[in-house]
């Protein structure tokens, strides 16, 4: 059962009324599939393009099926998006590269693996909490940004890094003590062709996303943003250890009672 596409309307049905396969999306009510945002940010660029700083604050939603204690099914999100903006000028607290990250944890794993839930790290492992956690509250002592991280685990929209032949993205995380991941970012990419690569390589359909091409195909700016969990936040500043206490109704896996 796919349920990500339960859907009570008639399937597609030939000349002799016999059925086709897939649904018949001529009756729904946008006449075409649609879907929950798991951002606000590819719509944002267009305002961003066009009127310079600009921000959205709305409710996201991520089909991660996850019971940590910093995880929601829906979420508020604060997301700005700055026209002619890379990183640079974002990063106010410590910084440490995403290749220098791992190095310092293989070093700290190999002194005892056993206290580590995910002591498998290298360059192009999806860090967990427990290494966010350790970077900010340990290494640093402090909020830390990480930077430039592999290509391969991070969105297709980010932009690629020219001096190591875009092996990784410029794109950050701001990891802070008690929570790990609060804030996540990048420059966009704003190169037709290289976007245009990049998404071919992922097999995304351009007709998807002619909007979003059509950004640079008919003149751009270099842009950045980044996106922050409103509820996160609100952990991070209360002291709150589980982000189900941070928001009124909480939807996690197995769970949307209000």
């Amino acid at each position: 059962l796919d349920l990500d596409n339960v859907s009570s309307l008639p399937m597609k049905e030939d000349e002799d009324g016999k059925e086709t396969g897939g649904v018949d999306y001529a009756e729904d009510f946008f006449s075409k599939p649609a879907y929950l945002t798991v951002s606000g940010q590819l719509g944002a660029e267009t305002h961003a393009c066009a009127l310079g700083d600009v921000y959205t604050f709305g409710p996201t939603f991520r089909a991660e099926n996850s019971q940590t204690t910093r995880h929601l099914a829906e979420f508020n999100m604060v997301e700005p998006e700055m026209a002619f903006a890379d990183l640079a000028s974002a990063k106010a607290f410590a910084r440490v590269s995403y290749r220098d990250a791992i190095k310092y944890l293989q070093e700290e794993i190999a002194k005892d693996p056993s206290k580590w839930q995910f002591p498998e790290v290298e360059f192009g492992t999806d860090l967990a909490t427990e290494h966010e956690r350790w970077l900010a509250e340990t290494k640093f002592e402090s909020c830390v940004f990480v930077y430039n991280y592999p290509k391969k685990i991070k969105a297709f929209y980010m932009r690629d890094n020219d001096e190591d032949g875009g092996e990784t993205v410029n794109a950050m995380d701001l990891l802070v003590p008690g929570v790990g991941e609060l804030v996540g970012g990048s420059q966009r990419e704003e190169r037709l062709d290289v976007l245009e690569k990049k998404m071919a390589e992922l097999d995304l359909i351009p007709e998807d996303y002619w909007w979003y091409l059509d950004l640079r195909r008919f003149g751009s700016v270099p842009h950045a943003g980044y996106g922050l969990g409103f509820e996160r936040l609100v952990c991070y500043v209360c002291g709150i250890e589980n982000i189900r206490e941070a928001i009124a109704f909480p939807r996690f896996p197995g769970n949307a009672e209000f």
